[in-house]
């Protein structure tokens, strides 16, 4: 079942071109991984040191090895460590049949 993962990230102003480059390296990492089908990367337009990270992934399994990788979890180390003044994430799994009451 595919999986679509949000993440919402309040970054520190002193801290955005580190940010920004271990980000790259992330989507970098996460487009090597078998499962990854799509990430986009965007920036509030009124909140410019809030981004929103969402990917695509065909499976749990698929974002869970990913996200278990030792260099991704060094990386969100560094988030915790000072990158960050606020952080969200959720995920979400798509609905192969929407019952007709749903969209009512």
């Amino acid at each position: 079942m595919q999986v679509l993962s949000y993440l919402k990230m309040e970054i520190d102003p002193e801290q955005i071109a580190s940010y920004e480059r271990d980000l790259e390296e992330m989507l970098r990492l996460a487009r090597q991984m078998s499962g990854f089908l799509e990430a986009e990367v965007l920036q509030v337009r009124s909140e410019p040191s809030t981004y929103l990270v969402l990917s695509e992934w065909e499976s749990h399994e698929a974002m869970r090895t990913f996200l278990m990788q030792e260099r991704h979890i060094e990386i969100i180390r560094g988030y915790k460590r000072g990158y960050g003044k606020g952080f969200e994430r959720r995920r979400y799994t798509r609905l192969h049949k929407v019952r007709k009451e749903l969209m009512e």
